[in-house]
């Protein structure tokens, strides 16, 4: 799945999304896949319905096994139907903090980093960190990249197969 979202293009026809996202749920706006190691999202979701000292006991060692929940979302715009803005938004839990990254990819970078003093390659893909609120807290790094971006400016999410 990671491979056909990182192939996408501003431009490109909404069916490649469609594919992009096959098997994904679709709740509230965003494609989900969630759940990581736990494998079936009613089990990490029942983790939390137990009392709170049993939840955390379950969440520690269940940790310490390796058995980290992950969350991957994945939205798109789409004009004339063509892909116009791609987001991805991914969260693991990590031995001792969440770890996330934001991925976006649209014509032009949100006016909000425009209006920073940027220039030249900045302009088109922009890197950022950002904080994560949620239990476990943490923090991620964001990648904002333009039609402009170039290969060699825009990295892509890195997955191992």
């Amino acid at each position: 799945m990671l491979t056909r979202l990182e192939a996408l293009r501003v431009g490109d026809p909404v069916s490649d999304f469609q594919l992009a996202v096959e098997g994904c749920r679709f709740e509230d706006g965003v494609y989900l896949i969630e759940a990581g190691a736990y494998r079936v999202q009613p089990l990490a979701s029942a983790i939390w319905k137990l009392p709170q000292d049993w939840a955390d006991w379950v969440f520690y060692y269940a940790n310490r096994a390796g058995l980290r929940a992950w969350d991957l979302r994945v939205s798109a715009n789409v004009s004339e139907q063509k892909i116009a803005r791609v987001g991805i938004f991914f969260m693991v839990v990590g031995r001792y903090e969440m770890l996330g990254t934001r991925w976006n990819l649209q014509p032009k970078l949100p006016a909000v980093y425009v209006s920073l003093p940027l220039k030249g390659d900045d302009l088109r893909t922009y890197l950022h960190w950002f904080h994560i609120t949620s239990f476990p807290s943490g923090e991620g790094l964001a990648i904002d990249a333009s039609s402009q971006s170039t290969p060699k400016r825009a990295p892509r999410p890195h997955h191992q197969s």
